[in-house]
């Protein structure tokens, strides 16, 4: 685990850990292991307002259509989270959809860099991000700063990247719409990450747990069908994971300006759900 930990920081940003118990161990046994597994590679933060640890990954748009992306079952393009590491456990697949997709960031910034290098200024300048009223009571629902899509660190290149959260951000008056170059930026990056041969594509199949170098992976969903028997139903484990001592990292790439330990401020009472985000 220690070596399988040194290859996920500086080596190729994924793995996947197969042969986990689902057939003989219950949910709380299985979450009792996985959290076990994940101690190794970090420790874990909120997931949303929920302040969720070990978060369920569910389809819940039965009673919130508006939920947030994690608790949905449509398509996602590829992105990053909130923290060093995200890790999904896989307890039971959709009825069909589903699959995975990851992508190097480092090989996005490379292409971009061969062809475009004008674009990677935009990207390294970053854009305002939506904080989707996940923000600490009182603080802006916009980021106060620009987040940057790339930056670099000691020499070490990051990636923080969800389009919805910056095109989100100009719904708000004191925030200018992105000029003709910004989308221009935003629309190479998305395609040289979707183009044919970056993103590798997988399912991950029960008894598979995924961990990816947050700011070097990006991962994406195709949209899936859901077994109309609740017990049936697609079913993922998330960690959320910060490495002290971990990856330099530039203080902007923190949307929630929770510092190294990165993730999502808890509120109680509230869910994580795209209806309030205006």
């Amino acid at each position: 685990l220690v070596n399988l930990r040194k290859q996920l920081e500086k080596g190729q940003g994924l793995l996947v850990i197969r042969g986990l118990p689902i057939d003989t161990c219950s949910i709380q046994e299985l979450e009792i292991i996985y959290w076990g597994l994940g101690t190794h590679f970090g420790v874990a933060v909120s997931q949303s307002v929920m302040g969720d640890l070990l978060g369920h990954v569910i389809d819940v748009t039965d009673t919130d259509p508006n939920a947030r992306a994690y608790r949905n079952r449509q398509a996602l393009n590829l992105h990053t989270d909130f923290s060093d590491i995200v890790s999904f456990l896989c307890v039971r697949k959709a009825k069909s959809g589903g699959l995975s997709w990851f992508a190097s960031a480092s090989a996005v910034h490379n292409e971009i860099l061969r062809v475009r290098p004008d674009v990677l200024r935009i990207l390294y300048r970053g854009f305002y991000w939506h904080r989707y009223e996940e923000e600490k009571p009182g603080e802006s629902p916009v980021t106060p700063w620009r987040v940057p899509v790339i930056s670099s660190q000691s020499g070490n290149v990051s990636c923080r990247f969800i389009r919805s959260y910056i095109t989100e951000a100009t719904t708000h008056d004191f925030v200018d719409n992105l000029s003709a170059k910004e989308h221009e930026a935003l629309d190479m990056f998305e395609s040289v990450a979707h183009a044919d041969g970056m993103p590798i594509k997988f399912m991950l199949e029960p008894g598979e747990a995924v961990f990816i170098n947050n700011f070097t992976t990006l991962h994406a969903r195709e949209s899936f069908v859901n077994h109309p028997d609740l017990n049936k139903r697609r079913l993922l484990l998330r960690l959320w994971l910060t490495v002290p001592n971990g990856r330099p990292i530039v203080p902007g790439v923190q949307i929630y300006g929770s510092g190294r330990q990165g993730g999502v401020p808890p509120q109680p009472g509230k869910t994580p759900s795209y209806a309030r985000k205006t």
